[in-house]
């Protein structure tokens, strides 16, 4: 049966309780008072319409709870009560209120963060959950008196309910309302170190109570959290926010849920248009957040509060809003999300471009991650002299291929990247784009090859190889005679040495011709590879003559190997070989004469090279001119210390 108000006589609505005042009138819907026996509200009268228990007197409800907590009977009570010590029972009360004061300061406690929250009833229940304990046992009466707080300001006497009460709903809707401050104010997060209230509303999104998990999520997706999209128990929150779309919170509720959607796509979300016409500018502000609805939120940018999120919103939607004026206002991280969110439009922004530089060049730290979104904003407007020393900065080998694929790259600028990323062991197929060398000036890899380090030395072998493999005779040529130069210094490092070696001894393998072409004594592969027959010759008279060189780079091997295909070529290539070197100067005829005697007698680390050696001096008898030195060269080797290269040689006399 619904109560009627006895101010001004109209019906009640189904969900009112005892002790509310009327929906109407605003005033007091009927006489009550507690009962001492069950604690419910009752109307004034002769006994509870709850327990059946007679009443007494209001002021002796303490002296009443504490002889029921003594064992009177209770339908005696009232009757002992009455015929009582006026003196005996004020001492009762007095007993009573010692607990009944630990109780109240727990209701207030409640009460007070409750006002901060969007839901009521909390403060009412801690009372009808509390009343019916007292008094209290001394050990709990113990463990719930608190000290007297000592906090101003909310924010003070919020943190105090949060540490210190014993009660989990108290110190929940602490935390909530230290939230809803912040939210409603203009301090940062970390200034008042929310990140511990954060922590302790999380595990209540799945909290029991449904009234409780609401609370919590419509706190933790406010548009101030919601505008990044909730970090903070994201999937959990949204369950929360949908099970209420048909309660009496469903547009707030809907309009979180929208504004973190948008934040998760990355695009505007639809609202209902009471949302962005609401009276509460908390919900009008999200759902225009949402809705990405620029009216309103360029008229957001005059509120300091609001500037961040209005600034994020609009610089998403690709609405240009001055921000060069308003970044250096913003925290740490709305300066990150904001230029994070410049960075993912992928576009050029010439008009803050001042703003970037001062910023990487200030003298305040910025912390790496909003270092990273300068660099990468720099890296789309692109400037003479930029690229270089961005990459030097920040030695990363994806904002360096980001930098390399820039169109607007010019080529200085592409060279001067390019040394910043030998300088920084970043040259190497992994970290380029598509695993690609870039058009960079022939003298590119002499310049950096003596000073490079290892992993950018191999980068550099790489790109050798494509220009001796791919690139004009000039610029072949010249940097063959570079690699072999490199070879040969021994004062240069060992490991640009060994890597000049191994690169050269590779592309003389000839596999990058169709026919495969390896360099041997022939004046097809000698031109091809050192552009003419003669420097081959010279070429390898050198070697012979330094072969220790070569011996220490354990490679004199492969340097040799020609010897072979030479000594053991058919009759009309020999032919063309020993008419090939008659063609050459004499002098350089009998040094390459005076280098195969030497190999045959004096080189000891693999027999079959003096062998070759005798076989490929015998050849040199068809010669007319040559017979009689060459006849005498091989005399020469009949003591050699290699048996089988004296006996070719005497073989090779009697022919």
């Amino acid at each position: 049966m619904r109560a009627t108000c006895e101010t001004c006589g109209q019906l009640q609505p189904p969900d009112w309780q005892p002790g509310d005042l009327c929906g109407q009138c605003g005033g007091v819907v009927r006489r009550e008072k507690r009962c001492h026996w069950c604690v419910k509200l009752t109307p004034d009268g002769k006994f509870c319409r709850h327990c059946g228990a007679g009443q007494v007197p209001g002021e002796q409800f303490g002296a009443a709870r504490w002889l029921k907590h003594l064992g009177i009977d209770q339908f005696a009570l009232p009757d002992r009560l009455a015929a009582m010590d006026p003196e005996q029972a004020a001492h009762f009360t007095r007993l009573y209120q010692q607990h009944a004061m630990v109780a109240e300061r727990h209701v207030q406690d409640v009460a007070y963060a409750e006002g901060f929250a969007r839901q009521r009833g909390w403060a009412r229940a801690c009372e009808e959950t509390l009343l019916p304990l007292l008094p209290l046992p001394e050990a709990d009466l113990k463990a719930l008196t608190l000290p007297p707080h000592r906090g101003t300001t909310d924010l003070e006497l919020l943190l105090e309910i949060r540490q210190q009460s014993p009660l989990v709903v108290a110190r929940l809707l602490g935390a909530l309302a230290r939230i809803r401050l912040w939210q409603a104010g203009a301090l940062s997060y970390a200034a008042l170190g929310l990140g511990a209230d954060v922590e302790l509303a999380l595990p209540h999104l799945q909290d029991p109570d449904p009234a409780v998990r609401l609370e919590v999520a419509l706190t933790l997706s406010h548009w101030r959290f919601g505008i990044n999209g909730a970090a903070f128990g994201k999937n959990a929150i949204e369950v929360v926010l949908r099970e209420a779309a048909a309660g009496p919170l469903a547009l707030e509720a809907g309009t979180n849920l929208a504004l973190l959607a948008a934040a998760w796509q990355g695009k505007p979300q639809a609202v209902r248009p009471e949302a962005l016409a609401s009276e509460d500018p908390e919900i009008a502000f999200a759902a225009a957040l949402a809705h990405y609805a620029p009216e309103p939120l360029l008229g957001a940018l005059r509120v300091p509060r609001r500037q961040f999120a209005a600034a994020l919103v609009l610089t998403r939607a690709g609405v240009e809003v001055g921000l060069a004026a308003l970044l250096p206002a913003f925290t740490d991280d709305e300066r990150d999300s904001t230029l994070r969110a410049l960075a993912n439009q992928g576009r050029p922004r010439p008009d803050l471009r001042a703003y970037f530089k001062a910023a990487l060049a200030g003298p305040q730290a910025v912390p790496p991650h909003t270092r990273d979104a300068l660099r990468g904003l720099l890296a789309l407007d692109l400037q003479p002299g930029d690229a270089a020393r961005l990459l030097r900065e920040h030695p990363d080998r994806h904002f360096g291929a980001q930098l390399l694929k820039n169109p607007a790259l010019t080529p200085p600028d592409l060279a001067d990247l390019c040394r910043a990323y030998v300088e920084l062991n970043l040259f190497t197929n992994n970290n380029l784009p598509g695993g690609l060398f870039p058009a960079l000036p022939p003298g590119f890899v002499a310049e950096h090859w003596r000073t490079a380090p290892a992993d950018s030395l191999q980068g550099l072998s790489g790109l050798a190889r494509q220009r001796l493999e791919t690139g004009p005779p000039a610029e072949v040529q010249a940097l063959h005679t570079f690699l072999r130069g490199v070879l040969w210094d021994e004062a240069a490092p060992l490991a640009a040495r060994r890597q000049a070696n191994q690169l050269l001894i590779s592309w003389y393998e000839g596999y990058h011709q169709s026919p495969t072409l390896a360099l041997g004594f022939t004046e097809a592969a000698a031109g091809w590879y050192f552009g003419s027959w003669a420097a081959y010759v010279a070429y390898f008279v050198h070697g012979a003559q330094h072969l220790g060189v070569l011996i220490g780079l354990e490679t004199e091997d492969k340097f040799l190997r020609p010897l072979q295909g030479a000594a053991e070529a058919p009759p009309a290539e020999t032919a063309a070989f020993v008419q090939a070197l008659a063609a050459l100067p004499p002098p350089l005829v009998a040094q390459f004469r005076a280098a195969l005697v030497g190999l045959a007698r004096h080189y000891t680390r693999w027999g079959m090279v003096n062998r070759w050696a005798v076989q490929v001096l015998a050849q040199l008898q068809a010669h007319a001119p040559w017979r009689a030195a060459v006849r005498a060269d091989l005399a020469s080797l009949a003591d050699a210390p290699d048996d089988q290269a004296a006996y070719l040689a005497s073989q090779a006399l009697a022919q």
